[in-house]
């Protein structure tokens, strides 16, 4: 269980750097690979969203939910629904952490 906590707490730090101004992603010098940047970034995102979510179903095994927030993370980037989301899903994760873990 422990092992899990810290899976997730360490794929909540590595999303937040993803939508952060100045990051990797970010690609000023030429609009068509900006453009491309982009469009790669979003096909990612959704792809990890929707494999997330196929491994999270009961009797699958998998890291579903692990990749429905790196998802997220990519996702909001480009998108404020999945910055909300991806927020919302941090805030309970630490409401359920601080009262399991004490």
């Amino acid at each position: 269980m422990a092992g899990r906590i810290g899976a997730v707490n360490l794929a909540w730090k590595s999303v937040s750097k993803f939508d952060a101004p100045g990051s990797a992603w970010e690609t000023s010098s030429c609009s068509m690979l900006k453009h491309t940047v982009r469009l790669g970034r979003i096909v990612a995102g959704f792809l990890l969203l929707i494999v997330g979510a196929i491994l999270s179903l009961p009797l699958v095994p998998g890291p579903g939910l692990l990749l429905v927030v790196i998802g997220l993370g990519v996702l909001s980037h480009d998108f404020h629904w999945a910055r909300r989301l991806r927020d919302w899903a941090h805030r309970e994760w630490e409401h359920l952490r601080r009262r399991h873990v004490g």
